[in-house]
């Protein structure tokens, strides 16, 4: 969501799918409200990491213990990353007068079961009234664990002369979980207002003659690792704000060689000319007819983003013939609406208020 340009009488509909029913099925891209909402007297943000501290592991053999060193690298070079993220996003939303990033956090020896235990309300009190805050967004949990597996593999090596030929070797493949939490403190009412765990798995390969030289080999795990955590912070970022999802509508098709007739427009974009068949249906004697071409036209205003329009027609094909398909969607725009407007009242406290 870091551009999202979204012009609302476009909050368009992509792709159609086939359909030997009655309706056609047509994926709408629709504004939905954030996952977290903060209360609107919070302008002050402070980010904190209270992730355990990774702990040098034993090792049996040189590849275990390049591997534990590496992994201690990764742990660290990752959690700022992962942070910088969450500061970055934080700091685009107009809402907030101050984003830090708190340092000095004492350093926690804490098990793997303990890391998801909350801090104490006193300690995050006392972090709001020290550092100027209103509320605390916390690194919760941080961790990389790595998996190896080796095999035996024809490789390419130069000889003594440089030319290459081919010799055996070994492919090392590293299976790396990365995993990271989130966590917001809001200490005005002792409420953790949101937690969220991303979990992703980075694959590196590299081949050698030594299972030794071939993990030697493998280059820029610590900068993949750095860029996905920063990824995933501003992906907790971004649910303070509304998101995009893609839901699915339908419309009629059948019921006449006048419907068939629209839903051949629609089928190559031509809308202006569906839209005049349906209106045209309006009027017919056939009520099936006329409440599905009214719901039709319904369902254009919703794509253009008209969805008071939209709910006036959907009650009045409901009216003319009662069925469940028009309640549903009289439902569904009812829902729409409400958060439609949710979605307004974040997005004028955001910098994407232009979109509206």
């Amino acid at each position: 969501m870091k551009s999202l340009h979204i012009k609302p009488v476009l909050l368009l509909f992509l792709v159609f799918f086939s359909s030997c029913s009655t309706t056609k099925e047509y994926i709408l891209v629709t504004l939905e409200p954030a996952s977290v909402e903060l209360e609107s007297n919070i302008k002050r943000i402070g980010i904190i990491n209270e992730s355990l501290v990774q702990q040098q592991k034993e090792y049996e053999n040189r590849i275990e213990q390049i591997l534990s060193e590496k992994d201690l690298q990764l742990d660290k070079e990752g959690k700022k990353a992962a942070i910088a993220g969450l500061f970055d996003e934080l700091l685009k939303d107009k809402r907030f007068d101050t984003i830090k990033i708190i340092e000095g956090i004492p350093a926690t020896h804490k098990s793997r079961k303990e890391s998801s235990e909350e801090i104490s309300w006193s300690k995050v009190e006392r972090l709001c009234k020290e550092h100027n805050v209103d509320a605390i967004f916390s690194l919760s949990h941080y961790d990389t664990e790595t998996q190896v597996s080796l095999r035996k593999k024809k490789i390419l090596q130069a000889n003594m002369l440089r030319v290459k030929e081919k010799v055996r070797g070994n492919e090392i493949t590293l299976e790396t979980l990365i995993e990271n939490g989130w966590r917001i403190y809001n200490p005005k009412n002792k409420q953790v207002i949101d937690e969220m765990v991303f979990t992703e798995v980075l694959e590196s390969k590299a081949e050698g003659v030594t299972p030794v030289q071939a993990l030697i080999a493998i280059e820029d795990r610590v900068k993949e690792v750095s860029k996905q955590s920063k990824n995933k912070g501003e992906a907790y970022g971004m649910r303070l704000l509304p998101s995009e999802n893609g839901v699915v509508r339908k419309y009629f098709i059948k019921g006449g060689s006048e419907l068939q007739l629209a839903h051949s427009y629609v089928e190559v974009g031509d809308w202006e000319s569906a839209v005049k068949v349906w209106e045209s249906l309006q009027f017919n004697t056939d009520l099936k007819v006329k409440s599905r071409a009214i719901y039709n036209l319904a369902f254009y205003e919703e794509i253009k983003g008209n969805l008071g329009g939209a709910l006036y027609l959907a009650n009045k094909a409901q009216e003319i013939q009662s069925s469940k398909v028009y309640q549903y969607y009289v439902k569904v725009l009812q829902e729409r609406i409400e958060e439609n407007e949710i979605v307004k009242e974040q997005l004028a406290r955001t910098y994407f208020q232009e979109v509206f």
